[in-house]
């Protein structure tokens, strides 16, 4: 399978998962296997920069997953923000693609909204975008890079000895002039319509002579000089007698980073280890910590209820 070589550089703009509005967070990076990231304590921006490997099926359909986790001593870990992205657009060559992703937030209230939104998607309604949870800066390279094989040499044909090569026109006998090529001159003798040598150059008929104007026209500026009125080039505008400066436009600020291909939609691919395809759409799945919570839940109402029955 492909191998590619992801880059966990940065995040920015986490959810807080901590009572003091910070969090613990690390990356698990999600193909076939999970990998996870160093734990930064007490941040909503981690840098980590650390390298994973992942192999991947078919990059052009099968995506990866990533999972930040909250990260607690004396409880199970969280999930607080979940994002993917498709391989599609990453250059065969091993060229670098420096790629921001969006994170979603993971929590009970967007747990809840979530489920709302998946049952849309069932019956056909189209779903509304998960709540934004930040962003995870990626920079990805493919590793297999298979050298293209460098074309056949094709060798003309080569001539018997004595006669000329093959698609070449005819060579001249020596003092002829080339065939199909126009007459050359005598030597000392001037080419047809050039000046005689030794002479200062004549203009053609019509035609002003070296540094004077067309007759008839305008004056013609001299190479690198700008028409009369026009600013100079490689100048800003200057404005005209009596006229105020221009102000000058402001320029928009690019973006950090591209963004890669998204995955398709509804997700017909290899799911990552960690997710889960909820019609059509990637999720994570419950971790340990919520499916106990889960099930004790579930028990502590079963005996509130047998309780309740024998008090009645």
């Amino acid at each position: 399978m492909p191998r590619f070589e992801i880059t966990v550089v940065e995040a920015n703009g986490l959810p807080a998962a901590d009572l003091n509005g910070k969090a613990d967070p690390y990356v698990e990076v999600c193909s076939s296997v999970r990998q996870k990231t160093d734990v930064k304590k007490a941040t909503l921006n981690p840098v980590w920069r650390e390298k994973k490997i992942v192999s991947i099926a078919n990059p052009a359909v099968d995506a990866v997953g990533f999972l930040v986790y909250d990260w607690d001593r004396l409880s199970a870990n969280d999930i607080i923000a979940y994002g993917f992205m498709s391989f599609m657009g990453v250059p065969p060559n091993g060229m670098p693609l420096d790629a921001w992703i969006d994170l979603y937030k993971k929590s009970k209230s967007a747990n809840k909204a979530q489920k709302k939104e998946d049952k849309k998607a069932k019956s056909g309604k189209p779903p509304k975008p998960a709540v934004p949870g930040g962003r995870l800066h990626l920079i990805v390279r493919a590793l297999d890079v298979v050298a293209a094989a460098p074309p056949p040499m094709a060798y003309p044909p080569q001539p018997m000895p004595g006669q000329p090569y093959p698609g070449y026109p005819p060579q001249p006998m020596p003092g002829q002039p080339y065939p199909g090529y126009p007459p050359q001159p005598m030597p000392g003798q001037p080419m047809p319509g050039q000046p005689y040598p030794g002479y200062p150059p004549q203009p053609m008929p019509g035609q002003p002579m070296p540094g004077q104007p067309y007759p008839g026209y305008p004056p013609q500026p001299m190479p690198g000089q700008p028409m009369p009125g026009q600013p100079y080039p490689g100048y800003p505008p200057q404005p005209m007698p009596g006229q105020p400066m221009m102000a000058a436009a402001p320029v928009a600020a690019m973006p950090a980073g591209v963004r890669p291909l998204l995955v398709q939609t509804p997700y017909r691919g290899v799911i990552p280890s960690g997710f889960q395809n909820k019609a059509g759409f990637l999720r994570p799945k419950k971790t340990e910590a919520e499916v106990t919570e889960k099930a004790l839940g579930k028990g502590a109402k079963k005996t509130f209820k047998a309780l309740g029955k024998l008090l009645s």
